[in-house]
């Protein structure tokens, strides 16, 4: 409540049954791209109040556009979000708290190799994206909301958003997202790693993998790339697309005479993904 007893926007936003019914940018909009930002595929729609927004944005990259590589750590199975959750969390209540609401709503695009966030709203006045990563003070656009998020334990008070975001991929040996101020607003652009390195995999153990059967033969050293095309059914190009795929990941060497280079059993080499 305001100091004349009535209901604030915040509290409405906050804790409103259906907030979206008077502010209706206060929406979380995600869509899954394929070649560029005119290649829509699916996308979705979140509403509801802003304390659980960033759950359920996290409900749905879960079940719909992210995935959850499996491991084991001893007999425990783990499948972590590709993701470091704690950053991307981090990055989701910054674009809540830091949200201009009188504008746009917030905007997630999903490719293969990224994911691009943006929330309209400039930075603070002085400020530049490098000072975010530096000690400096907390200061929410969104004072209200950035309090109650405080309350609920969701976020600090001391300004070090950007430093958990930074901790968190670094601990994950993932690169740090890229913050850019555009469009009067900020981005964030974070790398799919992992999926880029599941997607290199698959396609290795599919075709690639058929590829390397195919030429390596200790008895035959005249493998040509369309003798190979011939074999599996597919052009001389995809052959040659495949062994590039190969010879970057270090499987396979270019060798002007066989002398030259070290023959080893490259299919045993595979395997060992």
């Amino acid at each position: 409540m305001n100091d004349e007893g009535k209901m604030t926007m915040a509290a409405l936003l906050l804790f409103g049954k259906n907030p979206q019914a008077y502010c209706l940018n206060a929406r979380f909009k995600i869509g899954r791209f394929g070649n560029g930002a005119a290649d829509l595929i699916t996308q979705d729609l979140i509403e509801g109040n802003l304390i659980q927004m960033a759950d359920k944005v996290i409900d749905v990259l879960s079940a719909k556009y992210l995935v959850r590589p499996i491991h084991y750590e001893g007999m425990q199975r783990v499948e972590p979000l590709e993701i470091p959750e704690k950053g991307l969390r981090e990055i989701l209540y910054n674009s809540i708290i830091h949200k201009s609401y009188d504008g746009p709503d917030n905007q997630m695009k999903v490719y293969d190799d990224r994911i691009s966030l943006w929330n309209y709203g400039k930075m603070p006045e002085g400020t530049t994206i490098s000072d975010m990563f530096k000690e400096h003070r907390s200061m929410p656009r969104n004072k209200l909301i950035a309090n109650a998020f405080f309350h609920a334990g969701f976020v600090e008070a001391w300004g070090r958003g950007f430093e958990i975001i930074e901790e968190s991929f670094k601990n994950a040996e993932l690169e740090v997202p890229q913050f850019v101020e555009e469009f009067s607003g900020v981005t964030v652009n974070i790398k799919r790693e992992v999926f880029a390195a599941i997607q290199h995999g698959a396609r290795i153990d599919d075709r690639t993998g058929k590829v390397v059967n195919a030429s390596y033969d200790t008895n035959d050293v005249t493998k040509t790339t369309s003798s190979i095309a011939i074999k599996l059914g597919v052009s001389s190009r995809t052959i040659k697309r495949d062994l590039k795929v190969l010879q970057d990941l270090g499987y396979i060497e270019h060798c002007i005479l066989e002398t030259s280079c070290e023959r080893r059993p490259l299919g045993a080499s595979l395997l060992m993904l």
